[in-house]
C-alpha cells in the first residue's frame, strides 16, 4: 500500500468521534446492515430531502458532516463537484480515455489503471479534495458511430464492455483490506442510452424503443457482468426512457422504471447486496418536465423511489420531497429504504469507522503523478494504439534516416484535446510534436488547418512545402470536443472539414518530392472515422489510430512510430464508411439490420456493430497490425460434437437472458488450446481474439459473430505459447425474439482471429476455424 507523502487525514471531517462514537451505528463489531438500520432510524424525516441530492447535507445531531457523492474517475480523477484541483492536490494523472485502453484487450491493464486511479482518489480524499464515490465507468455500447460519448466507453461489444466493467471496477474498489471499498465505482448509464442530441431529440426527452431481443443480448449483458461479477457498488440510471417493444405500452423513464431497477437489477441480479442507484444529473426533473411521464412532483418522487432509485443527482428531490412526505405520497419507510442503500455504501467505504485502522486512509499525496503512474499512463497509451495500415513495412521509422521530420495537421500540437472528456488536471501533457521531437533531429511544421474544424484550405500551401522538404511526413488529424462529446453527437463520421483533402495534398507533395519518403497519417479521435480515402491512397504509407491517449499520448505515439514500442492494439469499434449516416437514423436503437425506429417511413438499416452490420467496414472491429508476424494453430481443438442437454436445462424456466445468472453457467462447456507463435524478427505483444459464429449466422436476427474471449501475450521472435480458452454455456445461449434464452443446434464455428481479408492481406495473423456440432 503506497504511503508516500503526508496524507493529513485529520484535515477531513470525521463521523463517529467524541460523544457520537457510542452510538450503535458507530459500533464496528455490528454487521453493516444493523449499523445502517440504526443510523437511518435516527435521522429526522425533516432532514430527508437534504440527503436525496448529490451534495448531501450534514446531520449535526448525529455528528455526520456533509458529503459530496459526485466525483469522477473515467480515466483518472476528473473535474467534478466532489474534486478540487487546488493545493495540496493541483494535479492528477490522466490516463488514456477508455476507448483506447480497451483497445489493448488487456484485462490486467484495466485493473492496473483502475487501481492507480483509486490510489490517487484516496490520497486526495485523505486531505479533503475528493470524495470516495466515483461515477465511473461508462459502459454503454457504442451502437452508432455518431454518438458523442464513445470516447468514454470500452467500445461496441458487450463481452469486451463486460470485461472492462469487471476489471476496471475491481481496480477501483478492491485493495489490500477486504473490509472496505477503496473507492465506490458506478456503472452507467442504465439502460439503452447512447444518444445525445439527434433527429430532433435530446437525451433528456428521448424514448428508446428497443426490442426484447436487443435488450437482453445487447443492452443488458455488460451491466449484468458489472453487477454480478464486478460487484459494483453503484449504478446510474440514464436520462432516456425505455419502451420494450411488445411489452410496454409506453416508454418509462429509466429512473422510474421498475422493470429495469427492481425486476432486473435488484431481483434478478441481486444488486441490493452491493449498493445504491443514482439518477443522472437532472434526470428526475426530466421525468416530469421533459418526458411528461408524471404530472405532479409528488407523483415523481413516488415513482422513482418505488422503482428502486436511491438518490437524485440534482435538486428536484431536495425541493419537492418534503411535500410528498408530508401528504403521504411517499411513505417514510420507502424513503428510508433508499437512504439505507446510500449509507450502506458510505459505511463500506469506512466513513464511520476509526480512520487509524484503515490502510486506505494512510495513502499519501506522493502517489499522485508518481513516476509509476506516469509510466503506466505511457504504457496504457502504447498498448492501445492501433496500426491500421502499413504498406511496404513503412513503419517503424528509422531515426537515423530522418534528419528532418515534417509534422503537419491540426492535432500535431494538441494537448488538452488528447485528454478527452471527464479529464483531470495533469501537471504536463506531451503533444504529438513534442513526442516526435525526441526522435527527429529537427521538426519542420505547418498546421495546414487552424483548427480541427478545418474549414479553409488557406494553410494547405505551407503544409505542402513542409511535406516536400522533409525526409518523412507525419500528418496528425482527427477531432476534439468541439465536434463531439457529451450532449453533442456528430452529423458526419468523415474526417472533419477539409482534413481528408489536406491529407491527400500533403501526401502527394511528399511523394512528388521523393517517392520513397514515408507518409504516415495519425488519427486522434475518440470515435470511429471514415478513413477509406487515406486507406486507399497509395501516397499514404501507414495509418495509426491513437484514440484520446491521455497526458503521455504524444510520447506513446512517437514510440510506436519509431519502433520503441510495437503496436498490438485492436479496434474496439467498427470504422464505417461515411454513407452509414444516410442509411439509418441515429435514434434507431435496433442493433439488428432491417428494423426501423418505429416512427414510420422507409428504413435501410444495415445493422449496427460487428455482430450485425451487413456492409463492408473501412476497418473491422478487432483489426490491428504489428511489426512482426504471428501464426495460430490448434493445440487441442474442441470436441466435434457436444450435447445441448446442459443448455436446455439452463434455458428452461428463464423468462429472459437477464435472468440467467453467471453462477448457473460458470462451468466450462467447451475448452480448447491454441498455439501462438511469433514468426517474425521482433519481440512483440499479440492480441488473440476468439469469436463464435452460431448456426444461421447473419440471418433472421442471428448475430454474424460473437466475441467470446481474448488474451494478450508477449512473445520473443520464434517463441510459441499455448493459450487455453474455456467457454461457458452462457456463450452458447442466444436471445430469442422475446428475449428468452434459446438453444441453437447445429454447427457453431469457433474462430481465432479477425475475419477480414484486408487484415490478412496487410500482414495480420490468418484466423483458424473449428466446427463444433451441437446435437440434440
Amino acid at each position: 500500500m503506497p504511503t508516500t507523502g503526508d496524507s493529513s487525514p485529520t484535515a477531513v471531517a470525521r463521523p463517529c468521534t467524541g460523544k457520537y462514537s457510542l452510538l450503535p451505528f458507530c459500533n464496528t463489531s455490528l454487521p453493516v446492515v444493523e449499523r445502517v438500520d440504526d443510523l437511518v432510524a435516527r435521522i429526522n424525516v425533516s432532514d430527508f430531502p437534504g440527503l436525496f441530492v448529490n451534495g448531501q447535507a450534514a446531520i449535526p445531531y448525529l455528528g455526520i458532516p456533509s458529503y459530496q457523492v459526485w466525483s469522477e474517475a473515467t480515466h483518472g480523477v476528473g473535474f467534478s463537484p466532489g474534486v478540487s484541483f487546488e493545493p495540496p492536490t493541483p494535479n492528477a494523472t490522466s490516463f488514456p480515455e477508455p476507448i483506447l485502453t480497451a483497445a489493448s484487450f488487456n484485462t490486467s491493464l484495466f485493473v492496473a489503471v483502475g487501481a492507480a486511479v483509486s490510489d490517487e482518489a484516496r490520497a486526495m480524499n485523505n486531505v479533503g479534495t475528493a470524495g470516495e464515490t466515483f461515477w465511473a465507468p461508462n459502459i454503454n455500447l457504442a451502437r452508432d458511430p455518431r454518438w458523442g460519448r464513445i470516447q468514454e466507453t470500452p467500445g461496441e461489444d458487450p463481452f469486451l464492455s463486460g470485461q472492462w466493467a469487471i476489471h476496471y471496477v475491481r481496480g477501483l474498489q478492491e485493495g489490500e483490506d477486504p473490509r472496505y471499498l477503496k473507492v465506490s465505482a458506478d456503472c452507467k448509464h442504465f439502460a439503452a442510452y447512447d444518444m445525445e442530441n439527434s433527429d430532433g431529440y435530446t437525451r433528456h426527452n428521448f424514448s428508446a424503443n428497443v426490442t426484447a431481443q436487443d435488450l437482453h443480448d445487447s443492452y443488458l449483458p455488460h451491466f449484468q457482468d458489472c453487477v454480478m461479477s464486478g460487484r459494483v457498488s453503484s449504478v446510474m440510471g440514464s436520462y432516456n426512457a425505455v419502451r420494450v417493444i411488445g411489452r410496454d405500452e409506453v416508454a418509462i423513464p429509466s429512473n422510474a422504471n421498475p422493470f429495469l431497477l427492481r425486476t432486473i437489477l435488484r431481483e434478478a441480479w441481486g444488486f441490493d447486496a452491493f449498493g445504491y442507484v443514482t439518477s443522472d444529473c437532472g434526470a428526475v426533473f426530466d421525468i416530469q418536465y421533459n418526458h411528461k411521464f408524471t404530472q405532479t412532483t409528488d407523483e415523481t418522487n413516488k415513482v422513482v423511489l418505488e422503482a428502486g432509485m436511491s438518490t437524485n443527482c440534482g435538486e428536484f428531490m431536495l425541493l419537492t420531497l418534503a411535500g410528498a412526505l408530508d401528504d403521504g405520497s411517499v411513505s417514510v419507510e420507502l424513503a428510508q429504504d433508499a437512504l439505507k442503500a446510500v449509507f450502506s455504501t458510505r459505511m463500506r467505504l469506512g466513513q464511520f469507522d476509526p480512520y487509524e485502522d484503515q490502510p486506505y486512509r494512510q495513502i499519501g499525496l506522493g502517489v499522485i503523478h508518481s513516476d509509476a503512474h506516469q509510466a503506466l499512463a505511457l504504457d496504457a497509451a502504447r498498448q492501445g494504439i492501433v496500426l491500421l495500415k502499413n504498406q511496404g513495412s513503412t513503419l517503424p521509422l528509422k531515426a537515423s534516416s530522418v534528419a528532418t521530420l515534417g509534422v503537419v495537421g491540426p492535432n500535431a500540437n494538441a494537448t488538452t484535446q488528447m485528454l478527452g472528456n471527464y479529464a483531470g488536471a495533469p501537471f504536463r501533457v506531451v503533444s504529438p510534436s513534442q513526442g516526435l521531437a525526441s526522435y527527429a533531429t529537427s521538426l519542420n511544421q505547418a498546421a495546414g488547418c487552424d483548427t480541427t474544424l478545418c474549414e479553409s484550405d488557406s494553410g494547405f500551401a505551407s503544409a505542402e512545402l513542409v511535406a516536400a522538404a522533409s525526409d518523412a511526413l507525419v500528418v496528425v488529424v482527427g477531432d476534439d470536443d468541439k465536434i463531439c462529446g457529451e450532449a453533442n453527437d456528430r452529423l458526419t463520421i468523415s474526417l472533419p472539414g477539409m482534413q481528408a483533402a489536406l491529407v491527400a495534398k500533403v501526401a502527394a507533395a511528399a511523394k512528388l518530392a521523393g517517392p520513397s519518403r514515408p507518409v504516415v497519417v495519425v488519427v486522434m479521435s475518440g470515435e470511429p472515422v471514415d478513413l477509406s480515402l487515406a486507406r486507399d491512397d497509395p501516397n499514404v504509407d501507414a495509418i495509426v489510430w491513437m484514440g484520446y491517449p491521455g497526458m503521455m499520448g504524444g510520447q506513446a505515439m512517437a514510440d510506436v512510430l519509431f519502433g520503441a514500442a510495437v503496436p498490438a492494439g485492436r479496434l474496439p469499434v467498427t470504422f464505417y464508411e461515411a454513407d452509414f449516416v444516410n442509411q439509418v437514423r441515429m435514434i434507431n436503437m435496433n442493433f439488428r439490420p432491417g428494423l426501423c425506429d418505429g416512427e414510420g417511413g422507409s428504413c435501410t438499416n444495415p445493422g449496427h456493430t460487428h455482430r450485425f452490420y451487413t456492409g463492408a467496414p473501412v476497418f473491422a472491429f478487432g483489426h490491428g497490425l504489428s511489426y512482426t508476424t504471428f501464426q495460430y494453430n490448434w493445440s487441442q481443438s474442441p470436441l466435434r460434437s457436444k450435447a445441448v442437454t446442459t443448455l436446455r436445462t439452463l434455458a428452461q424456466g428463464r423468462p429472459s437472458m437477464a435472468h440467467v445468472p453467471p453462477a448457473d453457467t460458470a462451468g466450462v462447456f467447451v475448452s480448447f488450446q491454441v498455439n501462438v507463435t511469433n514468426t517474425g524478427s521482433v519481440a512483440a505483444d499479440d492480441v488473440i481474439l476468439c469469436f463464435l459464429e452460431p448456426p444461421g449466422a447473419g440471418t433472421a436476427g442471428t448475430p454474424r459473430q460473437l466475441l467470446a474471449g481474448f488474451q494478450r501475450v508477449h512473445l520473443a521472435p520464434g517463441q510459441m505459447t499455448e493459450l487455453t480458452f474455456g467457454r461457458s454455456a452462457r456463450h452458447f445461449l442466444l436471445a430469442g425474439q422475446a428475449g428468452e434464452p434459446t438453444v441453437r443446434t447445429g454447427p457453431w464455428i469457433i474462430r481465432i482471429g479477425v475475419k477480414d481479408e484486408q487484415f490478412i492481406r496487410l500482414g495480420g495473423a490468418a484466423p483458424i476455424l473449428h466446427e463444433l456440432l451441437l446435437t440434440e
